[in-house]
């Protein structure tokens, strides 16, 4: 395979939006979590680095 075949066009994919399912209920306001996980590893590559500290 070649570069080029593993590169999206110019300007991007057009995704289905595949909204029948939700789109005749209202969008809702989610509670905030008391806690929440950022997961910083990727699938390659050096992991990521927080640039912020734990709030404790």
């Amino acid at each position: 395979m070649d570069a080029e075949t593993l590169t999206f066009p110019k300007g991007g994919i057009d995704v289905n939006e595949s909204k029948e399912l939700t789109e005749k209920y209202p969008i809702e306001t989610m509670l905030l979590p008391s806690e929440v996980h950022i997961l910083l590893n990727q699938h390659f590559g050096a992991p990521g680095k927080p640039l912020v500290k734990k709030n404790i």
